[in-house]
């Protein structure tokens, strides 16, 4: 409602920005920012909203210079603070992966989410029946489960451990 009152106005720019962004739409978002950082390019929060989209594209060097830029404009920024970390850890490989896992289930509704979890178990299950049938795919599935496993622990490990 508040573009229909005032398109230009940065604030719900950005906000329709970051909904885009959730919602997968993360081209058509970039161009909204751009919109904004061209109306506004002093403005910290559209600064730290295109280094989020950025970061959630997997353009994490990119996205640096604008969390930089939006804490040189407001050094207060908590929003830019936290998109700067997320990118600085986004330098290993293994957590870009992960931060690309986050992002992706973040965009998921609730029960998709859990339809993830309760699919890999089915998976699990299926794949142990199938070992069960066929042994010798038994070398190939250990592995895999614990690559999962080690991945499942990540999840709950990685911000200490970045």
């Amino acid at each position: 409602e508040g573009l229909d009152i005032d398109p230009e106005h940065v604030a719900c720019t950005n906000i329709r920005a970051i909904a885009l962004t959730k919602l997968g739409r993360r081209k058509e978002a970039g161009e909204t920012i751009d919109a904004a950082l061209a109306r506004e390019p002093d403005n910290a929060m559209t600064h730290a909203n295109r280094g989020w989209t950025l970061l959630e594209g997997g353009k994490n060097r990119q996205a640096m210079e604008h969390f930089r830029e939006a804490l040189r404009l407001d050094p207060t920024l908590d929003w830019a603070r936290q998109g700067i970390v997320e990118a600085l850890k986004a330098r290993n490989p293994l957590y870009r992966l992960l931060l690309g896992y986050f992002f992706w289930m973040s965009r998921l509704s609730n029960r998709a989410q859990w339809g993830v979890i309760f699919g890999a178990y089915v998976l699990y299950r299926i794949l142990l029946h199938v070992i069960n049938s066929n042994p010798a795919l038994e070398p190939l599935f250990w592995p895999l489960v614990g690559t999962y496993l080690g991945f499942a622990l990540l999840t709950w490990t990685a911000d200490p451990l970045f």
